[in-house]
């Protein structure tokens, strides 16, 4: 049986959320989250987000700049807007990447404070992935907090 889209998208969030390294562990006991993000109106979109039950999060794709509001909205409905640990970018479609700079940069539609990315940005067919700038939102708040 040949797996779908969205079934593959699942099996790369899941790898990067095994692949948080550090102290978490993956098979710790909790509930794993995974959002297609609604993008409807006159643009098209894609987005889905994933938090495992460490309260990792990866964001795969951000849909295009008429999105980013929603793409906001999932983020804070499911833990943190300020930041997420992966963005995964499928393929470089404008409905698919277009809010990037939207999202991760200074902007109106996020209010100047760009959402940060404490791990890495991953692309498809790419054997290397994109290093976020640290920004001061991308600080994970520590457990004592």
């Amino acid at each position: 049986m040949r797996a779908t889209r969205p079934q593959k998208l699942v099996v790369l969030a899941l790898l990067a959320v095994g692949c948080a390294g550090g102290d978490v562990d993956p098979w710790a006991p909790g509930e794993l989250l995974i959002e297609q993000i609604g993008l409807t109106g006159e643009a098209i979109g894609e987005a889905a987000l994933v938090v495992g039950p460490d309260g990792t999060t990866v964001l795969i794709d951000v849909g295009n700049d008429a999105h980013v509001g929603r793409v906001l909205g999932a983020l804070e409905r499911h833990g943190d807007s300020a930041a997420v640990d992966w963005v995964l970018l499928t393929h470089y479609h404008a409905d698919h990447i277009g809010g990037f700079d939207k999202l991760f940069e200074p902007s109106a539609a996020n209010d100047g404070e760009p959402t940060g990315i404490r791990q890495k940005v991953l692309t498809r067919g790419s054997s290397t992935s994109m290093t976020a700038a640290p920004t001061a939102r991308s600080a994970r708040p520590s457990a004592a907090g």
